[in-house]
């Protein structure tokens, strides 16, 4: 489980490499997936890629994004991290 929260409040471009989460902005700047807890976009020129969505939720982590309000309006959770829950999922899918 993560510890760190990341809030983007500034244009920033929002990449994966090397299991590191990669924040192209002002600055460089990089997190280890596996310490991310969650991730706050409140700028809406923010980009990111499926892919690390992908990966922050494979991590466990969480992405809010925030519309121009700076108020959360879509929580992206991860699926498949917890065994407990996928194995409900999966029963009731059945």
């Amino acid at each position: 489980m993560g510890f760190i929260n990341v809030f983007v409040a500034s244009e920033a471009t929002i990449s994966v490499e090397n299991r590191q989460l990669v924040l192209s902005g002002e600055k460089r700047m990089t997190f280890p997936l596996e310490d991310i807890n969650g991730i706050v976009l409140d700028n809406r020129q923010t980009r990111i890629s499926v892919y690390a969505l992908s990966e922050i939720a494979s991590f466990g982590g969480v992405v809010y994004l925030c519309d121009e309000k700076h108020l959360p309006t879509t929580v992206v959770l991860p699926h498949s991290t917890y065994y407990r829950k996928r194995k409900a999922i999966s029963a009731q899918v059945e």
